[in-house]
């Protein structure tokens, strides 16, 4: 399978045992992502990351609107696919795109790390995290009015669409002064700007899927202190479902050897 818009090759060895990892890749996060896993798997197999696509959350993406492109992309190539690889919210995509390989292959294994269903307590996360990262170009009293920003949308929980807007709109109302004070630009024009929003949009949009089905056949892989989801009762429950964790932190859950081992052994058995 080439390197396409909607899948991008990690490893790329013809092995005709392919896997998949559905994640968003968030610009300057310092925690590891599936191209470390990839490389600890080794070339035995051909690895594709999906590739987000660029949105905002105006756009008003439904679920659905995201996994099109890449289901269409694996049911035009056919390639097998042995497995099927998810991280946090990534999960969500994850178990859509099992479900509908499964339409025309062998249903491929589906393996979760630290999954999460999306919430608004999650999009006030995100946007803390970009509040945290920019630090130092804020004053003491920007830091306290975006503390307050974000403690209030996460209180207040509404419709995640409307409350993914306002998350946005709060990211740029608060950094956009400090941006243009030490001669960045303007922030709305920003590759900054529009990764987060589309990182919002991403969040907002698995919302409304429903992953269950493919999450009660999953094994799950969390890091220490991860207890799992909020969210449908039941889900990661089923006969075949399997959970295992690590004394790794949150960060380095995809960076690290033991769970590459882990892998490498769930995938041996398939």
């Amino acid at each position: 399978m080439p390197e396409s818009s909607s899948w991008d090759v990690l490893v790329a060895p013809d092995s005709g045992r392919t896997v998949l990892g559905v994640d968003f890749p968030v610009a300057g996060r310092r925690a590891a992502g599936f191209a470390d896993l990839a490389a600890m798997l080794g070339p035995r197999y051909r690895f594709l990351r999906a590739r987000p696509r660029s949105a905002s959350p105006g756009d008003g993406l439904s679920g659905e609107a995201y996994t099109e492109a890449w289901i269409e992309q694996l049911r035009r190539d056919r390639e097998p696919v042995l497995a099927i690889f998810g991280h946090g919210v990534g999960c969500v995509y994850a178990a859509e795109i099992a479900d509908a390989v499964g339409g025309w292959q062998q249903t491929p294994a589906v393996i979760l790390f630290d999954p999460e269903l999306a919430s608004v307590r999650l999009l006030s996360r995100a946007l803390s995290a970009e509040v945290r990262a920019n630090e130092a170009i804020l004053s003491a009293a920007e830091i306290e009015r975006a503390t307050r920003a974000v403690a209030d949308i996460a209180a207040r929980p509404g419709p995640i669409a409307s409350v993914a807007r306002e998350i946005v709109e709060t990211y740029l109302g608060v950094l956009s002064v400090p941006w243009e004070r030490i001669g960045l630009g303007d922030l709305r024009d920003s590759t900054f700007a529009r990764s987060f929003a589309a990182q919002i949009a991403w969040l907002a949009a698995a919302s409304v899927l429903d992953p269950g089905h493919a999450w009660d056949r999953s094994t799950v892989i969390m890091s220490a202190g991860h207890t799992g989801h909020a969210g449908t009762p039941g889900a990661m429950s089923g006969p075949d479902s399997r959970r295992i964790q690590f004394d790794v932190d949150q960060a380095g859950l995809l960076g690290a050897g033991c769970v590459a081992g882990a892998v490498l052994e769930l995938l041996g058995s398939r």
